[in-house]
Order: C-alpha cells, then sequence, then structure tokens
C-alpha cells in the first residue's frame, strides 16, 4: 500500500479541478487512514473507484458549508 499522502497527491492529479471538488485531504475514521473528499455542494459524485477507495485507502466524503456570520451585526 501507497503511503497516504502519496495516494492524495495521484487522486488529485487523476480527478484533476472538477467544479464539485473543493479541496481533498486525508484524516481518521475508526483508527485507520482515510482519504477525505471536500464537496463543493451537496451532490456526491457517482465514480466506481470510490466505492473500492482509492490505493487501499477508503474515501471518505465530506460537504463544505458556505461561510456565514452568526447572529446579527453590531451597532
Amino acid at each position: 500500500m501507497k503511503d497516504i499522502k502519496q495516494a492524495v497527491t495521484e487522486l488529485a492529479q487523476r480527478l484533476g479541478y472538477p467544479d464539485w471538488l473543493s479541496a481533498i485531504g486525508e484524516g481518521m475514521r475508526e483508527g485507520h487512514p482515510v482519504i477525505i473528499m471536500y464537496l463543493a455542494g451537496t451532490w456526491k459524485p457517482k465514480i466506481p473507484f470510490f466505492e473500492e477507495g482509492w490505493e487501499g485507502y477508503p474515501v471518505v466524503f465530506r460537504e463544505n458549508a458556505s461561510v456565514a456570520p452568526l447572529g446579527g451585526q453590531k451597532e
């Protein structure tokens, strides 16, 4: 199995810059490394190799929420 950093880099190169993807990173789930794909919206891509993972690592999707201020404006 490749190093997760190398796997993330190669996945980013393969995907290019699709409009549905904000970023790709690495993280942990239940004590195991995973590749995290940060989505630009709520749509999850249906790409077959994501179901199997990438280079031996599971692929996890996270939605990026838009940034908005909390509460009202101060005067």
